[in-house]
């Protein structure tokens, strides 16, 4: 009988380290998959910010500045020169 308690009180006692084990790990896992994703958003941000050209200094002659206004009330502005031609997804822009 007291064996019986002891094997069952063992097992228990196996069964909530086993528990907390698994709870460990996908905590880990969750964490990964964080941080891959911050990762992945980094090399994407970087990504963009090679296709859109560098922006000219303030003080080249013939520029032209174009201000975007967002609903939030953020005002974002970017420089061009006057003749180079831009294709730019403004959300591209906006996450930049």
């Amino acid at each position: 009988m007291q064996e019986e308690k002891y094997n069952e009180v063992e097992k228990m006692m196996k069964e909530q380290e086993e528990s907390k084990q698994r709870e460990e790990k996908l905590k880990l896992q969750k964490e990964l998959e964080q941080i891959q994703i911050i990762e992945l958003e980094k090399v994407h941000k970087a990504k963009k910010l090679q296709e859109l050209s560098q922006e000219p200094k303030e003080t080249e002659p013939n520029l032209i500045k174009i201000l975007f206004r967002l609903p939030n009330g953020l005002k974002l502005s970017r420089r061009f020169q006057n003749l180079q031609e831009i294709q730019v997804n403004l959300q591209d822009f906006y996450e930049i």
